[in-house]
């Protein structure tokens, strides 16, 4: 599924005989394939749902997990992205600091980071 969402995100290259184009995208592709596999989400939020990872989805929750709106979906699927590339113990902090935010109403893109430095 996520081959297939990547390669129609992709624009078409009429030269891919003579040049490779065609397998790598630009910034805007890539975006646009983010969307397109969020799109096809149908699992719970990690803040929001209480469900357990063991816990096979019924058909009803798999239809109500798919019809969420892009941007919760787009939310979790870097999530699940952020759940795989950290540590275990990194993942449980990032998720500690998102459950803050929600608990104040405050969307991380809303923060002036000019002043944090990473480490």
């Amino acid at each position: 599924m996520v081959s297939l969402q990547f390669n129609l995100a992709m624009m078409t290259n009429i030269e891919e005989l003579v040049s490779d184009k065609h397998l790598c995208m630009t910034f805007n592709e890539f975006v646009e394939a983010i969307g397109r596999v969020a799109a096809q989400l149908e699992v719970p939020h990690p803040l929001e749902d209480d469900v357990s990872d063991d816990v096979e989805l019924t058909a009803e929750q798999r239809d109500m997990y798919n019809k969420k709106p892009l941007q919760e979906k787009i939310e979790i699927l870097l999530i699940n992205v952020a759940r795989n590339v950290l540590s275990k113990g990194q993942f449980k902090q990032h998720l500690e600091i998102l459950k803050q935010f929600k608990k104040a109403k405050v969307h991380p893109n809303h923060i002036e980071t000019a002043s944090l430095r990473l480490q």
